[in-house]
C-alpha cells in the first residue's frame, strides 16, 4: 500500500508527467488571454501608420478564428494529457506492484535454497565420516562438494539479484538505491487447494 501510493504521487516519472498536465492547463490560460482585448506595441504602431488590421487585432483578438483554434487545440492538449497522465500512474503502479511480489518470490526461493545448503553441509559431514570409516567408495565427498559449490554459487547469484531489485524497487518509488529500502513486508498467500471450481455459467 506505501509503495502504490509512492509509485502514483511521488516517483520520479509521474512527477515529470504531471507537470506536462500543469504545462497544458496554463497554455489554456494564455490561449483563453489572446481572445481578450489588449494593447499591444503592434497595435500602437497600427494607430500611427493606420494599419487597421493590428488595431482591430488588439481591440477585438476573439473575431479571429486562428484565436479559437488556438484555445481549441490547448484544450484539446490539456485532455490529452490528463489521459496519458492517468494512464502512466496507473502503469508505474502496475510495474512496481509486480517487482513487490517478484522481490518476495526470489526471497521465498532464497530461503529455500539456504535451507537445503545447510542440510547438504550436514550431509557433507556424514558422508566425510562414513568416506573414513570405510563404509562409502572414496571420492563420494569430493563429487558431493561439487554439487554443493554449484548450490553455494546459485546462492550468490540469487543474493545479488535481490540486492538489485531492491535498488529497482526504491528508485521506481522516488528513493535512494543504496538502502532505500531494505526489507518489504510478505503478504499472504491464499491456500488454492480450498477454493471451488468456478461455474463459467454465471458469469456468462
Amino acid at each position: 500500500e506505501e509503495l502504490l501510493n509512492r509509485a502514483k504521487f511521488q516517483s520520479f516519472g509521474s512527477m515529470r508527467e504531471g507537470e506536462r498536465v500543469f504545462q497544458s492547463k496554463k497554455n489554456i490560460s494564455v490561449a483563453r488571454g489572446r481572445l481578450l482585448p489588449g494593447l499591444s506595441v503592434r497595435a500602437i504602431v497600427g494607430i500611427f501608420t493606420v494599419d487597421a488590421m493590428s488595431v482591430i487585432g488588439a481591440a477585438l483578438p476573439f473575431i479571429f478564428p486562428n484565436n479559437w483554434y488556438r484555445l481549441r487545440a490547448a484544450q484539446a492538449l490539456y485532455r490529452a494529457e490528463t489521459k496519458s497522465f492517468s494512464a502512466f500512474r496507473g502503469n508505474v503502479m502496475n510495474s512496481v506492484e509486480g517487482l513487490y511480489y517478484t522481490v518476495l518470490r526470489d526471497q521465498m526461493v532464497l530461503n529455500e535454497l539456504n535451507s537445503q545448503i545447510t542440510w547438504m553441509e550436514s550431509t557433507r559431514e556424514n558422508l566425510a565420516n562414513e568416506e573414513d570409516v570405510g563404509t562409502i567408495p572414496k571420492g563420494s565427498t569430493d563429487y558431493y562438494s561439487l554439487q554443493l559449490g554449484q548450490l553455494k554459487r546459485d546462492q550468490i547469484g540469487l543474493m545479488q539479484l535481490i540486492k538489485d531489485e531492491y535498488a529497482e524497487l526504491s528508485q521506481s518509488v522516488a528513493l535512494s538505491s543504496q538502502g532505500g529500502i531494505t526489507s518489504l513486508k510478505p503478504v499472504t498467500i491464499p491456500d488454492l487447494s480450498q477454493l471451488r471450481p468456478i461455474d463459467v455459467t454465471s458469469l456468462v
